[in-house]
């Protein structure tokens, strides 16, 4: 997908097997834990946050309400289950945006939180384009579709396609996506998941 008078910056999560040495990476991400190392935390969070939608809520604005559905179709297309709105997810997704906005303004740099509990994908656009960055961000993690072909996820290959395994991951159940302006014309968008994907050594669906 192309932006016209645009320019954007995405970045994925990675939740590598317990087995792998820790990274440095100063772009792309961060390393999680495993699945099984926070299932505890997770069903602690799984408790207190109650999804407000399934896929359609009139109380979404049109490009929450698009992104969201933007991610069903592409799970559909794999037949995972529709992710439901969550607005803890969201509130968490709109405190790390203004974080970003914060440390990096107008730069578009983007570096993974330390959440562990929650997937986490980032996109950011600059420039003078439209008003929907949450569908723009949407659209362009899912047009990964075309570089994954159902493989298991290891350490290197989901730089390839790990927005998009992470949209269709199939254990994730809720999602929360929030765009922070960056006051310059741009934004950053930050999307969280419960379930997290990307686990190394697994597929997607």
């Amino acid at each position: 997908m192309q932006i016209s008078i645009q320019t954007v910056l995405a970045a994925a999560l990675l939740a590598p097997s317990a087995s792998c040495a820790p990274f440095d990476w100063t772009f792309w991400g961060q390393i999680t834990p495993t699945a099984a190392s926070t299932s505890s935390a997770t069903q602690s969070a799984t408790a207190s946050a109650t999804p407000s939608s399934s896929s359609s809520n009139s109380s979404l604005s049109s490009d929450a309400q698009k992104a969201l559905d933007a991610h069903n179709a592409a799970r559909s297309d794999v037949g995972t289950a529709a992710l439901v709105w969550d607005d803890t997810l969201a509130s968490n997704a709109q405190e790390y945006g203004e974080t970003l906005v914060s440390q990096y303004g107008s730069s578009g740099t983007l570096e993974h939180s330390q959440v562990s509990d929650q997937g986490e994908n980032l996109y950011w656009q600059g420039g003078s384009g439209d008003d929907i960055p949450m569908t723009n961000a949407a659209n362009m993690w899912i047009a990964e579709k075309s570089e994954y072909n159902g493989e298991a996820i290891t350490e290197s290959n989901y730089m390839n396609f790990g927005h998009y395994t992470q949209v269709v991951w199939k254990d994730t159940s809720k999602v929360g996506v929030a765009a922070v302006s960056d006051g310059s014309g741009g934004y950053y968008v930050v999307a969280r998941y419960q379930e997290p994907g990307n686990m190394v050594g697994e597929t997607a669906y």
